[in-house]
């Protein structure tokens, strides 16, 4: 066993773990970030499945506070792929010599508060145990996949391969196979469009179609390039000025206040345009908070679907049955897929999945769906997944486990998306109740009150403690959940406003639906301008519900 005292440790290779990494050195503190996968990336590491990239536009999903890497920044089309953003957060290790800081193939086992040391111990599974002054976790949304429960799944008896979208096995040729994936959310369409033209049949297995815009992938020109370069200060404005940070104007005008006509043409602009965040939020600033308004987008889209897939059977199957309100996927001719004869829909919603079999998957109607490979496409125990699965837990004050505490309020929280009660000097980033903005972003914003915070511990004597009061918490979180009470996502199952249903295999295989959790709001939905403007309150308040000792 090897223990190392260091000031801080980052958990976690990705975006938020790189940039506290970075932001921690560049005070002085002596610092290491670990992770227990084989290379950086996080999320991005994991995810290479066909088809995967980015959804946000090249220029915006990056950190933007270093103006010459902006202007330096190397990208052809307007969206990123899997494996570009990969070399670009390796481009910011290397150009910040991070990479002797950092600690690969270590995953953390636990994390204790020590209250008499006012340190953190931290076992990893490589035999180190670090002990810090600070914790910081950047586990990500999506870190512990979730696996369908099928029976026949977990007993191995099909006889072809199944991958996890999230545990995709890049040497697998899905070239002529007969390809099956569960799930029809962001990754399942990516899944669906990079297949459709290889496999030897692919079958569709959907429970709860959703509503998906032509991402509109395009070329980026050198004169747009120049453009955007030019246009730096613009931009890096507009971030800390608007709500979601997404590179696109978001109009105030209501969805209901302009005529049939004008609004027909706003959707029609914002369709070819491309994006499923530009749709959701650069047309009407209410398709998201009023029904009414929303469902005029999905009389849109609707009408889109069929006018788009030929088969009247197939397009039926693929028509959601829900307001617009889930994550909005983007696609590069997901619904033309569906008009290719090898390209099947296998409606679960009428027919649930029973089991899988030796040769593929029965559905209750009686048919046999022979199969080569099954894809995954079924998500993650979003939110507090990752702390779920560290092996013993991450515990604060008196040894109070962090999934309990959250267990006890509600739902997975932190104060300004960083802060919980009863556990000191600890910092999640990019977790629950992070800006719901563009991610960088958000990171960038959570990082900058981060380091507010830590300089205050200094005018205050150099304090032992950093933390929370349970007072100051506990109206954070009801203020968020006020916040998110009004939104059309709490009218669909969704685990963006915690709203989940629970009933055994109702996520996975198509039965009915029939308990629910009430909804615990995962976001800060006014954004990065509203964020920003209360990290400003807090600091001119002398940062009210925090305690120094």
């Amino acid at each position: 066993m090897t223990e190392t005292h260091l000031d801080a440790l980052v958990v976690g290779a990705g975006f938020g773990g790189i940039h506290m990494l970075r932001s921690f050195l560049n005070i002085g503190l002596r610092c290491r970030a670990v992770d227990k996968y084989t290379d950086l990336g996080g999320t991005w590491h994991a995810n290479r499945y066909p088809g995967v990239m980015s959804d946000s536009y090249s220029h915006m999903y990056r950190f933007t506070a270093d103006r010459d890497d902006f202007l330096d920044a190397s990208f052809t089309k307007n969206y990123l792929t899997r494996d570009e953003i990969v070399a670009y957060l390796n481009h910011v290790v290397d150009k910040n010599s991070l990479r002797e800081h950092m600690q690969l193939s270590t995953e953390v086992l636990s994390a204790e508060w020590d209250d008499a040391a006012k340190r953190w111990r931290v076992p990893c599974s490589t035999g180190d145990v670090f002990v810090v002054k600070y914790l910081v976790t950047s586990l990500g949304l999506f870190g512990k996949n979730k696996l369908p429960d099928i029976p026949g799944l977990a007993d191995g008896k099909f006889k072809g391969r199944v991958m996890h979208s999230a545990a995709w096995d890049r040497n697998y040729d899905i070239d002529g196979k007969r390809v099956g994936i569960i799930g029809s959310g962001s990754t399942g369409i990516q899944l669906t469009v990079a297949s459709a033209s290889k496999a030897k049949e692919l079958h569709c297995f959907i429970r709860n179609p959703q509503y998906s815009v032509p991402a509109g992938i395009r070329d980026i020109t050198p004169n747009e390039h120049r453009k955007i370069n030019n246009s730096y200060d613009d931009i890096r404005r507009q971030i800390y000025e608007s709500k979601t940070s997404s590179g696109f104007a978001e109009p105030s005008r209501s969805a209901l206040s302009v005529s049939r006509e004008e609004r027909e043409q706003i959707f029609e602009d914002l369709w070819r345009l491309g994006g499923g965040f530009r749709f959701l939020w650069g047309g009407f600033s209410d398709i998201g908070l009023n029904l009414e308004a929303n469902e005029e987008a999905c009389i849109f889209l609707r009408k889109k679907i069929l006018q788009i897939v030929r088969d009247p059977v197939k397009a039926k199957a693929l028509l959601p049955r829900e307001p617009y309100a889930r994550r909005p996927p983007c696609d590069d001719g997901y619904y033309e897929c569906f008009n290719r004869d090898n390209v099947h829909i296998v409606d679960i919603h009428a027919a649930p999945i029973t089991q899988l079999e030796e040769r593929g998957i029965r559905t209750a109607d009686g048919v046999l769906h022979e199969l080569d490979i099954l894809a995954l496409a079924t998500g993650f125990e979003a939110v507090d997944g990752p702390y779920k699965a560290l092996q013993n837990g991450i515990k604060g004050r008196g040894g109070k486990q962090l999934t309990e505490h959250w267990d006890s309020v509600g739902g997975a929280s932190a104060y300004m998306g960083v802060f919980v009660s009863h556990f000191p000097n600890f910092f999640i980033v990019n977790g629950p109740q992070v800006p719901v903005a563009n991610v960088p972003t958000a990171i960038e914003v959570q990082a900058n009150f981060i380091l507010d915070v830590l300089r205050e511990q200094v005018a205050k004597g150099n304090s032992d403690t950093i933390e929370i009061t349970p007072e100051i918490e506990a109206k954070w979180i009801a203020s968020n959940n006020n916040i998110g009470a009004g939104m059309v996502a709490n009218k669909v199952s969704s685990w963006t406003s915690g709203k989940i249903v629970t009933n055994g295999t109702t996520q996975s295989n198509g039965t009915a639906e029939s308990n629910s959790k009430p909804p615990h709001n995962h976001f800060f939905l006014p954004g990065i301008k509203a964020y920003v403007a209360l990290t400003e309150d807090i600091k001119a308040n002398n940062y009210p519900g925090f305690v120094f000792s």
